[in-house]
């Protein structure tokens, strides 16, 4: 490999793997150069099956993959996070999702992204339908549109402010979402990919914490 590392990442955690693990690996092995791709879930997995990626960091709403060693380093939940408007009526904050709930249109990460292949597979698990767009952008905006309430959205509980959980039901049974590390079972990999694999737990153990 000519002295490279290669790693497949969510375009959400790209920056902190610059800032805090590339350095610092960088002091430890100056002879090794870590090559960063920013890509999907999928095209993580399509990455670490082809051998094209030595490592994956990437979100899934699946513990376990096939073919792969996956490393829990953060975990959150879906909620549905209601417009003020569109509370149902009788619903209390903390209970979950009501059964018989029509939804509204929704607050939609970007076509390909990770969250929006989420969201559509969520949605038309829970509604049997696709969802209807009220807006479509990035995750850091659609954090800000899901504080202001502007629309009903189906996003990981960490990226809605704390004073707005009281809109956020849970889904019956809970969906988790986990940023996982993964490499494939039958790729042999250097000894120093565990010091990486070490230095990277340590940069995302808390990238899904409840904002403060």
């Amino acid at each position: 490999r000519g002295g490279h590392l290669y790693i497949s990442c969510d375009p959400l955690f790209l920056e902190i793997l610059r800032k805090k693990v590339e350095p610092a690996f960088h002091r430890l092995h100056p002879e090794l150069t870590l090559v960063f791709t920013e890509q999907d879930q999928a095209q993580t997995l399509e990455a670490l099956g082809n051998s094209s990626a030595d490592l994956g960091v990437f979100l899934s709403t699946a513990r376990a993959h096939p073919l792969l060693k996956c490393d829990v380093l953060a975990l959150t939940e879906m909620v549905y996070c209601f417009a003020p408007a569109h509370r149902p009526a009788g619903w209390q904050p903390g209970g979950p999702l009501p059964q018989d709930f029509t939804p509204q249109p929704q607050l939609l990460s970007a076509q390909g992204s990770t969250l929006r292949r989420e969201q559509d597979l969520l949605f038309a698990n829970v509604f049997s339908a696709s969802p209807v767009a009220a807006c479509e952008a990035a995750p850091s905006i659609l954090r800000q549109l899901a504080d202001l309430g502007i629309a009903d959205s189906i996003l990981p509980l960490n990226l809605v402010d704390r004073s707005q959980h009281y809109r956020c039901a849970a889904f019956d049974p809970p969906k988790p979402l986990y940023l996982l590390l993964g490499t494939h079972v039958g790729r042999a990999l250097p000894s120093v990919t565990k010091e990486l694999a070490q230095l990277i737990r340590s940069a995302l153990t808390d990238a899904l914490e409840l904002p403060q």
